[in-house]
Order: structure tokens, then sequence, then C-alpha cells
């Protein structure tokens, strides 16, 4: 519902997204949703989508705590 809005502040305002809790099936799903956001509103590919977010982690921009 908020895609648009989250591919805006991330992908073009230079935003941070943190992801902090259970590894085993929260962070999973959160970050199949973040790939599909950037396909969506990015209209990119699973693979670039997969590709940027590893490359925001990289530049400490996806930053994820997670446990499991």
């Amino acid at each position: 519902a908020h895609g648009a809005a989250v591919y805006d502040l991330v992908a073009r305002q230079g935003g941070y997204v943190y992801v902090c809790g259970d590894g085993m099936h929260m962070a999973k799903d959160v970050h199949a949703a973040l790939v599909q956001v950037f396909v969506e509103h990015g209209h990119m590919t699973h693979q670039e989508a997969e590709v940027a977010w590893k490359d925001l982690a990289l530049r400490q921009r996806y930053v994820r705590d997670i446990w499991g």
C-alpha cells in the first residue's frame, strides 16, 4: 500500500532502511517485500532489484539486525 512512498524515500531521496527482528521468517518476508517494491515502482527485474538492495547494504543504507 505504501510501495511508491518507500521507493521514493529510498531510491530517490537517499533514505535508509533498518530491519531488526526474527531472521527465520520476518526478515525474509520484509526483504522480499522490499525487493518487490523496487520491481514494481522502479521498473526493475527481480535480479536488478536484488542487486540494488545489495548495493544499499554495502553502503550501509539497508541494515539488518536479525537473529533466528
